[in-house]
């Protein structure tokens, strides 16, 4: 093992601000060297939770800061391959990731694939990509040019994957949500995209998915895969499909598919008052906008059209979210110093405010919830039963 893997190895656990003020002492590391085992450091310290198994392996590389946040954990990437092979429609003989990055999801989704090239337009990206694949025992192929170029080359991708993950920043920058926004522009080469065997394409969590299908060329052409992990949605999944949206918690393992037709003639049940048990469907849920269906697939009733939460006299055990047990639907006046967890959904004042006003102590077992029923503002006093995040 030499000095650098040696030191990575030993210090790996050490602050990085800390040790780039200290330096090296060995007189033999260049500062290319230095930069380098301080990268290493810090790659592990960002990853070694999000990729527990790949980040953990002997000399393993790790890019710069920004490819390591941005880049896929080890769970969304598995349920991408999962889905891939369960799905024959998702199938071909090779696969093309367009836009590889630090090469997470080329790995896991290759193992689909007698084939797999790996394409992208960063140099570094592309050593250590190619440097980790052996570390993987992962064929892959791979190549640096843009996605675009990279398309040209090929005669005949009718029995090609593609897969695309479109760099979501601008020059300067910022974020950015838009499709066109996105590096590469999947707008002009969308006709060719669609000449794959099948397409995945990888997006923001806060991108509008509405807009995104619009731009895509409708909603019967794609499915949907709302990602969560621990109630927070990770990413947005558009394949190939028939307009079918699944919301999925990882974590959790709670999921429901349905169409945008099943959402859009679904008769919603309004609640006339509050039942003994209250829901909140999960994050994913929420995103996918089966506002109206949770309804029907659950047996509940929906306290407003702009109030996202739920209410039955039925305990829904295998509920997607938290469930509370109501103690009291319409509380007049809280006392003073009362403990508890304060949550407003569609209410006047925001949970902070309502906290403030009735000098309510944070914490404790029971909730205080300020919401809508009907056109009715009220505040409940509950317990919880299960929470969306553990």
């Amino acid at each position: 093992m030499s000095f650098i893997q040696q030191f990575i190895a030993e210090h790996r656990k050490d602050d990085v601000n800390q040790l780039a003020l200290i330096g090296c002492k060995n007189p033999d590391v260049s500062k290319d060297d230095w930069n380098w085992i301080l990268q290493q450091i810090e790659g592990w310290q960002r990853t070694q939770t999000k990729l527990p198994t790949l980040s953990n392996l002997t000399d393993w590389w790790f890019p710069v800061r920004v490819s390591c946040e941005q880049c896929s954990s080890e769970k969304t990437a598995n349920y991408k391959y999962l889905l891939i092979k369960n799905n024959p429609h998702l199938q071909a003989s090779c696969l093309v990731d367009l836009t590889g990055g630090y090469g997470i999801d080329t790995i896991h989704l290759s193992k689909a694939f007698t084939c797999a090239h790996y394409v992208e337009t960063n140099e570094e990206l592309c050593r250590i990509a190619q440097h980790n694949f052996t570390l993987t025992n992962s064929p892959i192929q791979t190549h640096n040019t843009t996605a675009e170029e990279y398309l040209q080359t090929l005669s005949d991708i009718s029995n090609v994957t593609l897969y695309i993950d479109p760099a979501r920043r601008s020059k300067s920058g910022s974020k950015v949500f838009k499709l066109e926004d996105c590096t590469p522009n999947i707008i002009p080469i969308l006709p060719l995209l669609l000449k794959a065997k099948a397409c995945i394409i990888k997006l923001s969590p806060m991108a509008d998915i509405h807009a995104v299908l619009k731009a895509l060329g409708g909603e019967e052409k794609w499915n949907v895969h709302i990602i969560a992990i621990h109630n927070e949605v990770k990413e947005l999944l558009i394949t190939t499909g028939n307009g079918k949206r699944t919301a999925i918690d990882l974590h959790s393992e709670e999921q429901i598919t349905f169409t945008i037709q099943e959402e859009n003639t679904a008769t919603p049940r309004y609640a006339q008052q509050i039942a003994q048990y209250l829901y909140e469907p999960n994050s994913s849920l929420l995103k996918a906008g089966a506002y109206k269906i949770i309804c029907e697939h659950y047996d509940v009733h929906k306290l407003a059209p702009n109030t996202h939460l739920y209410t039955s006299d039925k305990h829904i055990v295998d509920f997607p979210g938290r469930v509370w047990q109501v103690i009291e639907s319409n509380l007049k006046s809280i006392p003073k110093a009362t403990r508890a967890n304060v949550v407003t959904r569609n209410y006047p004042l925001k949970a902070e405010q309502l906290q403030k006003k009735w000098r309510i102590i944070d914490g404790g077992e029971q909730y205080i919830i300020g919401t809508t029923l009907a056109n009715k503002t009220l505040l409940l006093r509950a317990i919880i039963l299960k929470q969306t995040i553990e």
